[in-house]
């Protein structure tokens, strides 16, 4: 046995998680002062079950939790784990390696576990009895103890000679034996008062008795009298009762003679009520003629309000082209207008030039005439000259404005053409519009029926995997319960199987006998491996035996006498022996009839074993009856003879005039070999499940993962 690994994390300067690989042969750790060297030896201590924060250089327990540096925050929880190699089976469990595990939080709870299951400290420190590993054992050796060990104390040296000779563990089972001892003279203490104090209740309670009764004597003389005074009352009741009746009789009779008015008034009423449903029901008729009329002049009313409308905004629309119409024609009257003037004084003009060149012609043949008249010409000319010159500038004006018109109306006339042509293309531009919108529009929808089917699927996959997803958490729950329930039976088998190899519940007699069952032919085994109670019989066979379950039994007489001298030379214990052939056994007394409901049968039926100590068996329990433990054995009782006893299902033995019974710590001796068994298959049954379980796990992921990728897909 070796350490092979040692994993800690937040045990002290160990921040992150640390992993210390042990290989064979010796393994130093070195390093200079602070480095956390010892804190490795105290990780090995603690996690091996060291309680005393002295041993590991502190003042409380919360201390070997990393409290934290500047740039890391301290931890919340401190573990360490241990793996050692059990290749030699020194470590009495069939692993051949073994990992303990401790951890402490800052709440101060703790966990202790033992190949990853839970379990006590007590398991721990008792798994390692007599190896030499452990908290207080020589396997971790600090200067202190070098120095115990080299003192001239006795006592410091002796636990560590007592460790090495393998009696740690039988000191502590005695200490845990005087500490129950002493637990159970506690108990005993307390019952004393209990007692007492119940006896102080009880002489109470016969004190509240008497005054009950002298209640219940008083409370019946009341009773008594209240019956005599209930039947005077009833007679006065009784003779009220008769005057009352004559009276009743008598307004009776009125009350017929109005009912009979009540029914003249009541039928006259019905008529006048029929005649009023039949107004309502002409009104209600009227009302909903009136209503749909209503209804129907608000539409007219609407639709002429509609109407109304669209001719005024007509009107307006007329309106506006009239006086732009109207507009257009009085400028162009205008315009025709100033060009007829413009031509008339144009031709005016034209006959006034024609004039004064022939008095300019008169003139310059009377130039010679006279100077006088020659100079009077010649202002007159500039002065005609002048008016000339203005009648030109209004002519030329009248034909730039009759040119600037035509130019208009060619405008006019060329824009009229490309609003036309514009016209023409918006019109083929509209129409190409209006297919490709319908052509958009298919697209639009077929695209939107594809959005819709693949949101839709979408959803559904989603639906799917979050289904998927919460059945593989299942799954996942269901694999580790079963993988515990796996460990649970497995632990159950192993402390079964060592209780089977190490006979425990047996005196040491039988132990040192078994121990050595190879000296001695005949041993046959114990009384509770050869006699196998049916299920749920243990306790009452176990009970019905007492102390000759632990018996030995041996086939001849000779080799029980060859036992028990070993047993007396070696000093080893005592031994019952039970011997087969040590003549004819019968029971000694014809068992009753009992046809009782609580009456099961007798323990010899419950009772399974080999044919040839069937005789053996059957005389030691066919004078046992088994009855119920919810039903009292009195009945039962009555009808036994003497030697005979009962035993209740749960571990009660009545007989005449012996009665015991009551709780026993002790773990059962019968069907050992049986529950190995039925943990066995118990264990392939979870076995077998689990691998269903693991497949369907896998077939969920494999899903979840085609899920995923088709979530994506549509995504």
């Amino acid at each position: 046995m070796y350490l092979k690994k040692l994993e800690i994390l937040g045990f002290k300067s160990f921040a992150n998680k640390t992993v210390i690989d042990f290989s064979k042969g010796i393994t130093a750790v070195v390093g200079p002062n602070g480095c956390g060297k010892t804190n490795i030896l105290d990780a090995l201590r603690w996690v091996l079950g060291e309680q005393r924060t002295s041993m590991l250089r502190g003042s409380k327990m919360e201390e070997v939790i990393f409290n934290g540096t500047r740039e890391v925050k301290p931890l919340g929880m401190s573990e360490v784990t241990l793996t050692i190699i059990n290749n030699r089976g020194i470590l009495a469990t069939e692993y051949n390696e073994v990992q303990i595990t401790r951890r402490l939080f800052r709440s101060g709870e703790s966990e202790y576990l033992l190949n990853k299951v839970p379990c006590r400290l007590k398991d721990i420190t008792e798994l390692f009895y007599d190896t030499g590993v452990g908290a207080h054992s020589y396997s971790v050796i600090q200067q202190d103890m070098i120095e115990a060990v080299i003192s001239d104390k006795a006592e410091e040296r002796r636990f560590l000679f007592e460790e090495a000779a393998g009696i740690t563990k039988y000191k502590q089972r005695k200490k845990a034996a005087l500490r129950k001892m002493e637990a159970t003279e506690n108990d005993f203490l307390r019952l004393n008062d209990i007692f007492s104090e119940v006896q102080t209740q009880v002489r109470s309670l016969k004190r509240q008795q008497k005054k009950a009764e002298r209640y219940q004597m008083v409370a019946e003389q009341i009773k008594q009298w209240e019956l005599y005074l209930n039947s005077q009352r009833v007679k006065t009741i009784e003779l009220e009762k008769r005057q009352l009746k004559s009276e009743s009789d008598g307004y009776h009779d009125e009350l017929t003679e109005k009912e009979s008015k009540l029914n003249l008034l009541s039928s006259e009423l019905e008529n006048d009520r029929k005649e009023q449903i039949d107004l309502e029901q002409e009104l209600s008729r009227v009302s909903n003629k009136i209503f749909e009329i209503s209804e129907t002049a608000h539409s007219f009313e609407k639709e002429i309000s509609i109407l109304k409308e669209k001719k005024s905004n007509a009107g307006t629309l007329i309106e506006r082209n009239t006086n732009e119409i109207e507009a257009m024609e009085k400028r162009s009257d205008l315009l025709s207008e100033q060009k007829d003037e413009t031509q008339n004084i144009l031709l005016e003009q034209q006959v006034e030039l024609d004039k004064f060149n022939l008095e300019l012609v008169e003139s310059e043949t009377q130039q010679a005439e006279s100077d006088r008249k020659l100079l009077e010409a010649r202002s007159a000319k500039e002065a005609n000259n002048q008016q000339m010159i203005d009648l030109e500038g209004r002519l030329s004006s009248g034909k730039t404005e009759d040119v600037n018109l035509r130019q208009q109306e060619d405008e006019l006339n060329e824009n009229v053409e490309n609003l036309q042509h514009q016209l023409d293309e918006n019109n083929k531009s509209k129409e190409t519009f209006f297919d490709e919108q319908a052509t958009h529009r298919n697209l639009r929808d077929e695209t939107a029926t594809k959005k819709q089917t693949a949101e839709d699927k979408f959803k559904h996959q989603s639906e799917q995997l979050d289904r998927l997803l919460e059945k593989n958490d299942n799954l996942t729950e269901e694999i580790s319960s079963i993988t515990a329930s796996i460990e649970a039976c497995q632990a159950r088998k192993n402390l079964l199987e060592d209780m089977i190899t190490h006979f425990e519940g047996y005196e040491s007699g039988v132990k040192a006998a078994m121990e050595n069952r190879d000296r001695f032919s005949g041993i046959m085994g114990t009384v509770a491996d050869k006699f196998v109670p049916a299920e749920g019989m243990e306790i009452a066979a176990e009970a019905a035996l007492g102390e000759m379950a632990k018996f030995l039994i041996c086939d001849n007489r000779n080799t029980a006498e060859s036992i028990i001298t070993y047993l007396k030379s070696e000093n080893k214990g005592r031994i019952g022996i039970l011997v087969p052939d040590g003549g004819t056994i019968t029971p000694a007394v014809k068992r009753p009839e009992l046809d009782l409901p609580e009456f099961l049968g007798w323990m010899d039926n419950f009772i399974s074993t080999d044919v040839k100590l069937t005789p053996l068996m059957q005389a030691v329990l066919a004078r046992t009856a088994v009855f119920n433990a919810d039903e009292k054995p009195d009945n039962i009782l009555e009808r036994l003879p003497y030697g005979f006893k009962a035993v209740s299902t749960s571990g009660e033995v009545f007989s005449k005039n012996i009665i015991s019974g009551g709780s026993d710590n002790t773990l059962p001796l019968f069907r050992r070999k049986e529950k190995v068994t039925e943990q066995i298959k118990l264990i392939e049954s979870h076995q077998s499940q689990l691998h269903q379980i693991r497949e369907n796990k896998n077939k969920t992921n494999a899903d979840i993962a085609q899920i995923r990728a088709e979530i994506i897909e549509l995504s």
